[in-house]
């Protein structure tokens, strides 16, 4: 019997990633019927991209918990996450994950994804490309002069101090947001969710994808850009305990 296979998309900046991810989250029904699995593994970017719009494809939040598993020297966590994700997309298919940050990993993080993928036994399919240099630099000063001011204001408005810091706000709220009470959702509540699952807090388990795991749920709606601070005392944090 052969290893599940797993197509692996290197999806480096500037080189038709967007519109190869618009593709493969508004065929996603399509593909299914041809065994091609194309899963929902980073929901906002999977909507972003499923509305036409620039994404970083459907692995960005495996990626980003494969980072913080490398810090911490175990795989835990993104072993678990793409535990679910295979079973959710039946046995028989080819699983198509794609991301831009996948462009820019650490030799570290490289090796521990290589022993991931081999403890799953997976037949992997590496897909990448390139682009020439002059022409990436054309591109992406047209891409990003054309786009900086909105992105910013919106970023300022819903997470400034994220913003200052340069740091990706997924990166941020898998690494230190839900250490400091950030929601990565308007409709979780990372104070709520350990508050009921203390067991989670002592453990030191990421809440939100704990929970992506526990309900086995897609959750479509969910924008990590959204961030907010949750003070336990707050109207709102009680309003959304007792929904």
């Amino acid at each position: 019997m052969s290893n599940r296979q797993i197509v692996l998309h290197i999806g480096f900046s500037k080189t038709g990633s967007s519109a190869l991810q618009v593709f493969l989250s508004q065929n996603q029904n399509l593909l299914a019927s041809y065994n091609y699995g194309y899963p929902e593994i980073d929901p906002y970017h999977f909507e972003k991209a499923k509305k036409g719009e620039i994404s970083s494809g459907n692995a960005h939040l495996l990626r980003e918990v494969l980072h913080q598993d490398t810090q911490n020297a175990s795989l835990n966590q993104s072993a678990r996450l793409l535990t679910h994700f295979l079973s959710a997309n039946g046995r028989n298919s080819t699983l198509i994950i794609s991301s831009e940050s996948f462009g820019v990993m650490t030799e570290e993080e490289i090796a521990f994804f290589s022993r991931l993928l081999r403890q799953f036994s997976l037949d992997v399919k590496i897909i990448c490309y390139v682009r020439r240099q002059d022409q990436y630099i054309e591109a992406a000063w047209t891409q990003w002069q054309s786009k900086l001011s909105d992105s910013l204001q919106l970023d300022l408005r819903t997470n400034p101090d994220v913003v200052k810091s340069r740091i990706d706000p997924i990166r941020h709220y898998v690494a230190n947001g839900w250490h400091e009470g950030r929601d990565p959702a308007p409709g979780f509540s990372t104070a709520n969710y350990l508050a009921e699952h203390p067991d989670i807090a002592v453990l030191k388990l990421n809440p939100f994808v704990q929970y992506i795991l526990d309900q086995k749920i897609t959750l479509s709606k969910c924008s990590p850009g959204e961030f907010q601070r949750i003070d336990p005392a707050s109207t709102n944090h009680r309003e959304k305990h007792n929904r």
